[in-house]
Formats: C-alpha cells, structure tokens, sequence
C-alpha cells in the first residue's frame, strides 16, 4: 500500500478574496441586504438589552437619605 499524499489547504490572497466577495454580493444583492439588516437588528437588540439593564440599576441619590447618600457602582 502507498501512503495518501499529504493535502495542503489552498489560501486565498486579498485580491481573489475580494473579487469572489463582490461577486457573491453582486450576483445575490436580496441575500446580502437580508444579512444586513439581520446583523443590523441584532446589533440594535443587543444595545437595548444592555440599556435597559443599566437604567434599571439604582444610581446616586444624594436625596435618599439625609446622612449619607447611597451610591452603587
């Protein structure tokens, strides 16, 4: 038996990476604009979930005690 010749992966350059992008989005426009809008949804639930759990921690009320105000970090 002979032993299987060994398999190098092939690596993409910069510019063929580039032109089988552009062709991707060019030949697929419906599909690119779906994949930004779902990347741009995302991103905006992301920032809503964040601030709304960050308004919702109480801050420094110097009005909630009259000695000493309490202020979380």
């Amino acid at each position: 038996m002979t032993a299987a010749p060994e398999l190098i992966p092939a690596k993409l350059k910069a510019g063929d990476l580039a032109r089988v992008a552009s062709v991707g989005l060019r030949t697929r426009p419906l599909r690119a604009a779906l994949s930004a809008l779902g990347i741009a949804i995302g991103v905006a639930a992301i920032v809503a979930v964040l601030g709304l759990s960050s308004s919702s921690q109480p801050g420094c009320s110097p009005r909630s005690t009259a000695s000493a105000p309490t202020c979380s970090p």
